[in-house]
C-alpha cells in the first residue's frame, strides 16, 4: 500500500527470466514458456524432470475460475461418492445437480458481491475437449 512501485519490481524479479530458469534447473518450478527450457540446457536435473518439461508446449492452464458462493453445498467429489457410487443417481443426474449447484453460487456471490467482474473467468475460445 505505500510503495506500489516497489512491490512491482519485486513482482518482476520473482518472475524475472533469471529466477525462473533457477526454479527450473532446481526442479522447484516448470517454466511458463517451452522457449526458457533452451536456455538451461546443460544444468544436472533430477531424473525425469526434463522429460516432464517436454509437455509444457501443449499443456494447457485451465482458466480462471468464476468466484462462487456454494457454502453449505456438497462439493463434486462428495456428491460422486455418496450418491453415484452409492447407487443414489446416474453420473448424469450428478453432474446436472453439480451444475445447478455452480450456477447457483455464481448468482449468489455476484449478488453479494455486486462490484465483481466475472468477465477475467470468461474465456471464448477455451476448448474443454483438450
Amino acid at each position: 500500500k505505500k510503495d506500489k512501485n516497489k512491490i512491482f519490481e519485486a513482482y518482476k524479479w520473482f518472475h524475472s527470466d533469471e529466477v525462473i530458469t533457477e526454479l527450473y534447473l532446481n526442479c522447484m518450478e516448470l517454466p511458463p514458456q517451452d522457449g526458457m527450457i533452451k536456455k538451461t540446457e546443460g544444468g544436472v536435473m533430477k531424473k525425469g524432470w526434463e522429460e516432464f518439461a517436454q509437455f509444457i508446449p501443449f499443456s494447457v492452464v485451465a482458466p480462471t475460475s468464476m468466484k462462487t458462493d456454494t457454502s453449505g453445498q456438497p462439493t463434486i467429489g462428495d456428491l460422486f461418492i455418496d450418491k453415484v457410487w452409492g447407487g443414489d443417481m446416474t453420473t448424469e443426474e450428478c453432474l446436472s445437480q453439480y451444475t445447478k449447484i455452480m450456477n447457483d453460487g455464481i448468482t449468489k456471490y455476484q449478488e453479494l458481491n455486486p462490484d465483481y467482474d466475472p468477465s477475467v473467468a470468461i474465456n471464448k475460445d477455451w476448448d474443454v475437449k483438450r
